[in-house]
C-alpha cells in the first residue's frame, strides 16, 4: 500500500502478487493488484485480476465498477455496458421511490461516457464513468441541486429536507454545508449557520469561503473577535479575497483596530474592485483619525450609491456637514 501511495506501481504490483499467492481466496488483494496493473497501463492484466476477485466474491461492487470502466478503456464497449448494468442492479437507493428514474439517469451517464471515449474525449469519459459508478455521490448531488432550486425559490423548509438527504448520503459535501449556513443566515438561525460552517471547516480547513461565511455568522452573533480570526484566516488562504478584506476592515473598525482596517482597505483597493462600501469604510477610517474633509469626501462618494445613501448621509450628519 505504501508503494502504491508513493506511485511506485511496479513495487506495489510485486507486493500485491505476493499477497495474492499467500491468500489466494482474498478478493481485496486481487482488487488491489488490479489497481496497480491499471496504473501501469496493463489493462488486460487488470481486467483478469478483477475477474478473479469477482469469482471469489460475485457481489464485490467496487471491483465490478472498476471492471466496467476498464472494459470500456479496453474498447470492449458491449461487455462494459453489460457489466455496468450488473453494477446498477446492486445499487440500493433511498430516494422516495424514484430509484428507477435514478438508475436510468446513471445508465445514461455511463453510456455518455462510452460515447465520449469513442470520440476520443478521454478525460470527460473518465469523469462520466466515475460519476456513474459512485451512486451515493450522484444521489447526493441530485438532492443538493434540488435544495439549491428550493432555496432560490424561497422554499427554505423543502431546501433543508433535501440538504439533510444530501449530507446523509455524502457527509463530506462541502457545498451542502455552505448552503445550510446560508439558509440559517436568511432565517436568522445563526446557531444553525455557525454549526454548519464549523462542521464544514473540520472537513476542509483550507477552504477560505467557509471561514468567510463563519465570520459573517459570528458578526451576527456579535462575536467580533472570532469573526476577525476567521476573516484573517480567509485572507491568509486567499490574499485577493476582496469580500473578506472589506468585512475584515469593518470588523477591525468595530474592534478599534484602525491600522489593520486601513491595511485591509489598501489591499482591497489593490484588487481593483471599487465599491461604495469601500468608500464608506475609508470614510470611517478618516473620521476616526480626525480627518474631517477626507471623511466628508469619501462619505459623499458612498452616498451616490442608492444602497449606501442613507448610511453615508447619517455619517455626514455626524460630521455636521450637509450631504
Amino acid at each position: 500500500v505504501d508503494a502504491y501511495n508513493r506511485r511506485d506501481f511496479f513495487l506495489a504490483a510485486e507486493a500485491f502478487c505476493q499477497a495474492v499467492n499467500e491468500h489466494p481466496n482474498y478478493a481485496d488483494y486481487r482488487f488491489a493488484l488490479a489497481m496497480a496493473y491499471r496504473e501501469m497501463g496493463q489493462l488486460g492484466s487488470a481486467i483478469e485480476s478483477l475477474g478473479e476477485a469477482l469469482r471469489i466474491n460475485p457481489n464485490y461492487v467496487q471491483a465490478k465498477s472498476e471492471l466496467a470502466i476498464l472494459l470500456a478503456m479496453n474498447e470492449q464497449y458491449e461487455e462494459a455496458e453489460e457489466t455496468y448494468r450488473e453494477v446498477v442492479s446492486h445499487f440500493i437507493y433511498d430516494s422516495g421511490g424514484a430509484s428507477g428514474v435514478v438508475v436510468e439517469e446513471l445508465l445514461e451517464v455511463f453510456q455518455k461516457g462510452l460515447e465520449q471515449l469513442r470520440e476520443g474525449a478521454y478525460g470527460d469519459a473518465v469523469l462520466a464513468f466515475r460519476r456513474a459508478t459512485n451512486p451515493k455521490l450522484s444521489m447526493s448531488e441530485l438532492h443538493f441541486n434540488q435544495a439549491v432550486d428550493y432555496f432560490l425559490g424561497d422554499e427554505l423548509e423543502s431546501a433543508k429536507v433535501e440538504l439533510e438527504q444530501a449530507l446523509r448520503l455524502d457527509p463530506f459535501l462541502i457545498d451542502a454545508y455552505v448552503l445550510s449556513c446560508r439558509i440559517g443566515q436568511v432565517e436568522g438561525d445563526y446557531e444553525q449557520a455557525f454549526e454548519a460552517c464549523r462542521r464544514a471547516i473540520e472537513i476542509a480547513p483550507d477552504y477560505p469561503d467557509l471561514h468567510y461565511h463563519l465570520a459573517l455568522t459570528c458578526c451576527a452573533l456579535d462575536d467580533f473577535e472570532q469573526a476577525r480570526n476567521e476573516l484573517e484566516r480567509a485572507v491568509q488562504l486567499r490574499p485577493e479575497y476582496s469580500a473578506a478584506l472589506l468585512e475584515l476592515a469593518q470588523v477591525s473598525l468595530e474592534l478599534g483596530q484602525l491600522d489593520r482596517a486601513e491595511q485591509c482597505l489598501e489591499d482591497y483597493a489593490a484588487c481593483g474592485n471599487p465599491s461604495a462600501r469601500y468608500d464608506f469604510l475609508l470614510g470611517r477610517c478618516y473620521e476616526e483619525q480626525g480627518r474631517q474633509e477626507s471623511a466628508q469626501q469619501q462619505y459623499e462618494k458612498a452616498a451616490r450609491d442608492p444602497e449606501w445613501t442613507e448610511e453615508a448621509r447619517s455619517r455626514l450628519a455626524c460630521l455636521d456637514v450637509d450631504a
